[in-house]
């Protein structure tokens, strides 16, 4: 896996919208104890921003919501995919 951030990256986080950079500055990090349940901010921070390169040969796909949906997907020659319970 290469993981590309600064200068290398500019190009894609300029095609995030603003509304969406907010969630790379989550303050405090996620993961840290609040003292209540919306104790917390969420500036955009350039710096948490990095993009992933990689090469997938499988997928497990979960998307949750009022009717969950689950998908399997594998690379071969093309990507074939399949749908599953969730």
């Amino acid at each position: 896996m290469d993981i590309q951030t600064g200068s290398a990256v500019d190009e894609q986080w300029n095609h995030i919208p603003a509304a969406s950079r907010v969630s790379y500055g989550t303050e405090p990090t996620p993961g840290t104890v609040i003292s209540d349940v919306y104790a917390y901010e969420k500036p955009s921070k350039r710096e948490r921003f990095a993009v992933l390169m990689c090469n997938m040969l499988s997928i497990d796909l979960v998307q949750l919501g009022e009717r969950h949906r689950r998908a399997s997907f594998r690379r071969e020659k093309d990507w074939m995919g399949e749908w599953l319970a969730p």
